[in-house]
């Protein structure tokens, strides 16, 4: 009875949030009402630590835009990345994920929007992975996923044609490695005035997609009855390569934090999807992204910093201090960091950077010129 009120107490504040307000305010920034929610909820906050949170997060939103314009199967892909009517495209989403259920619209739409999954900071396949953090899945927010997708979508290129001999590839911390040290991205680095997709839009540029092929993965499909086996190893080595990025630049980089969490909901998102080859590409595609997001942050050095020993903590006292706290990425970092361990079983690294992160970002705040999106 307890699991069900709570469960009633978090649709309410995510109908209220997809009622009223819009998925981005202050002109870029976006709304991450929803992915704290159900963060909050799957780490068993009570009912009024949401409440309260939905109530501070209100202030800084904008009201919902009403729909301008009419979206349907014919048109829907005139409005990929063109920022505009968010909300005629949550109402055309809404009615696919309606007939076709969730699934059967992730399998419909999703492969056509992989492969701009970076923009607006990851944002869109963000909002998609925490509507699949519910059982079962909510069925608006996957539609509020798939027209953010749709609206900020952003493409960093074609990627080639997959490799014929090997499903395998290089080592991904090999790769940024190797990327770190390219002097053809020299020129692409954050500034204090500069902002982030201004720097994923320029990686975009076909000056820059011959460089950016020389780091992409190659992957060949398997047979049938390894499908969930391989997936399952190529999601276990990236989550590892993107929260290993995070902890070896020092656990304050406010936006490789994303490259954790955008990559919990592909996660998410691949299981849902029935054909291999989608699967393959949703995977090269958010590579393409994350290579992007290391160079567009300046291409930190991947070293184990020198750290003075600190005493360890558990989960439940990150999840304690995250949830009393009003940091809505650290809420989210040790909700899919905790996952990650619980899944692949006991791993230093989730726990040690999930409680680093708390640690320094308490203490010193995100990088300097760093603005939560």
């Amino acid at each position: 009875m307890t699991e069900t009120i709570a469960l009633s107490n978090l649709r309410e504040l995510l109908d209220k949030n997809r009622r009223q307000f819009d998925i981005e305010f202050s002109g870029y920034m976006s709304n991450h009402m929803s992915h704290v929610l159900i963060a909050l909820y799957r780490l068993n906050a009570p009912a009024d630590v949401l409440r309260s949170y939905f109530d501070d997060a209100s202030r800084h939103l904008e009201p919902r835009k009403p729909p301008e314009t009419h979206v349907d199967e014919a048109n829907w892909q005139q409005y990929i990345g063109r920022l505009r009517d968010y909300s005629a495209l949550v109402d055309f989403f809404t009615q696919q994920v309606e007939q076709r259920g969730v699934d059967g619209a992730l399998n419909a739409f999703y492969p056509r929007l992989s492969g701009g999954v970076s923009g607006r900071a990851f944002h869109g396949v963000i909002e998609l992975g925490y509507a699949l953090e519910l059982h079962p899945p909510d069925p608006a927010n996957a539609a509020e996923g798939l027209a953010y997708l749709t609206y900020g979508y952003h493409s960093l290129g074609p990627l080639k044609t997959n490799a014929p001999d090997a499903w395998s590839c290089q080592p991904p911390l090999r790769l940024l490695e190797a990327v770190r040290h390219d002097a053809a991205f020299d020129a692409i680095k954050p500034t204090p005035n500069g902002r982030f997709q201004d720097r994923m839009k320029l990686l975009g540029e076909e000056k820059f997609q011959r460089v950016l092929e020389r780091y992409d993965i190659y992957l060949q499909p398997p047979s049938a009855d390894t499908k969930i086996t391989v997936e399952d190893q190529l999601v276990k080595l990236f989550a590892h390569t993107v929260t290993s990025v995070f902890a070896l630049s020092g656990c304050r980089d406010f936006f490789l934090l994303h490259g954790i969490t955008s990559f919990r909901a592909l996660s998410l998102v691949l299981p849902c999807l029935t054909r291999i080859g989608d699967v393959i590409e949703a995977l090269r595609s958010f590579w393409r992204g994350a290579v992007c997001l290391y160079i567009a942050q300046g291409r930190p050095e991947l070293q184990p910093a020198v750290e003075q020993p600190q005493p360890q903590r558990t989960w439940a006292e990150l999840i304690e201090t995250v949830t009393a706290g009003d940091d809505e990425h650290l809420i989210k970092l040790v909700w899919v960091l905790s996952q990650w361990e619980a899944h692949y079983g006991p791993e230093p690294l989730y726990l040690h950077t999930a409680a680093n992160a708390v640690r320094l970002v308490h203490a010193h705040g995100y990088q300097s010129g760093q603005l939560p999106l």
